[in-house]
């Protein structure tokens, strides 16, 4: 569309120029040069338009672009060989405009209707035009053609310009549901340019890294702020893995602490990204997500406490439990105990395994609640002791 608005002004000079200040044989071959470098331009930004365009018609017409002012200037402007060279152009233009009739039907958008009324019109007032070329380039009456060629490039325009606006309208709605999403998911998006150092976070970054895009200052900005939020303890590994990116490196994955500058909070982040299609002698540039996972890292470490835990109940169980069961076997096969001191023996064994089942119980943590249970199953045992137990709960206690 640019090529061709640009050309179409250049033909249009001879209107707005009366006495050229070059020779008026140059200053003709040039604008006629211009009308017939903007034929083949057009009928690609049709195709382009329908979304019609492969590679091999864009080079064909691309090629005959360029051709054309040459073919004009060594034909000296003759009409009759500049006609033969236009013709190719202007038959493909009917063609497209036919298959236009096909390709608009099948959307039927009213853009494309359009379009296909301005360019049949085109190519009427174009048949008209050619007819009355004579002599050395020059016209009969009124060129209608360059009238014609303003209503397309009108059309076209607006349509553009409203397409732009509109993209922009989606860009804006897509980057507020991104930013929405990505603090709902505790995310963040950036991109890292490993030949520049540049690091521009795409939505908000992590509350440690702080506000802004990583684009003010020097181009490192944005990746040093990161790093310093990292940890000091993962900082060396973090920056080793950083250089030992190169490009061929087609994926990216950290994972570490960063720490608020001002209150010291820690937070675990993990980070993951894939490298855009490199260019030739230039380094990647990843596009990636950073995740906040402090709750499943601590979930990590409970489950880890929780495992060492049940691992220490075990052992005591066996050492401790099985020891006092064991013992009690032994000196009931050698008739070393009796049948009461066999009863108070096994009662403290029952007292102890229920102890155990109560700690096993991780269904409420309450400390108050875990003493009374352990007061509870003790104070048989301790009822001959010779001292008395005391149970107090603090006031916030007993009030709620």
């Amino acid at each position: 569309f640019g090529l061709c608005a640009v050309f179409n002004a250049l033909s249009n000079l001879n209107v707005l120029v009366t006495y050229p200040l070059v020779d008026p044989d140059v200053y003709s071959w040039f604008v006629f040069s211009s009308r017939m470098v903007t034929a083949p331009l057009l009928v690609l930004l049709l195709l382009e338009f329908h979304e019609k365009a492969g590679p091999w018609w864009r080079r064909l017409l691309l090629a005959y672009a360029l051709a054309m002012p040459l073919i004009t200037w060594l034909s000296g402007n003759d009409r009759w060989i500049v006609l033969a060279a236009y013709l190719p152009v202007s038959a493909l233009a009917f063609l497209v405009g036919i298959a236009m009739l096909r390709w608009t039907w099948q959307t039927r958008q009213p853009a494309q209707f359009l379009i296909l009324i301005a360019t049949w019109v085109l190519l009427a007032v174009s048949i008209e035009d050619l007819l009355r070329l004579g002599g050395r380039s020059r016209f009969e009456g009124v060129y209608l053609v360059t009238y014609a060629l303003t209503g397309v490039f009108l059309i076209f325009g607006i349509l553009l310009i409203s397409r732009l606006a509109s993209a922009l309208s989606i860009e804006r709605q897509l980057t507020l549901r991104t930013r929405l999403a990505s603090r709902a998911a505790a995310a963040a998006f950036w991109e890292w340019d490993r030949e520049t150092g540049a690091l521009i976070w795409a939505t908000d970054p992590p509350e440690p890294v702080g506000r802004g895009d990583g684009t003010r200052g020097a181009a490192g900005a944005g990746l040093q702020r990161w790093l310093d939020a990292v940890h000091p303890d993962d900082r060396v590994q973090v920056e080793q893995r950083l250089r030992q990116v190169t490009p061929d490196t087609t994926s990216l994955s950290l994972t570490c602490r960063l720490r608020h500058p001002e209150t010291g909070v820690e937070s675990w982040w993990q980070s993951h990204a894939l490298a855009e299609p490199p260019e030739r002698g230039r380094q990647p540039r990843f596009a990636g997500i950073s995740i906040n996972i402090t709750e499943r890292k601590q979930a990590e470490l409970d489950l880890k406490r929780l495992i060492h835990e049940r691992e220490e109940l075990m052992q005591e169980i066996h050492d401790g439990f099985g020891a006092e069961l064991a013992t009690a076997r032994t000196r009931l096969v050698h008739s070393q105990l009796s049948q009461a001191q066999m009863e108070i023996l096994l009662g403290e064994c029952l007292d102890d395994l229920r102890l155990v089942v109560d700690t096993l119980d991780n269904m409420n943590r309450d400390l108050l609640v875990a003493l009374a249970n352990y007061r509870y199953r003790l104070q048989t045992r301790l009822g001959d002791a010779p001292f008395t137990l005391s149970w107090v709960l603090p006031a916030e206690d007993v009030s709620g």
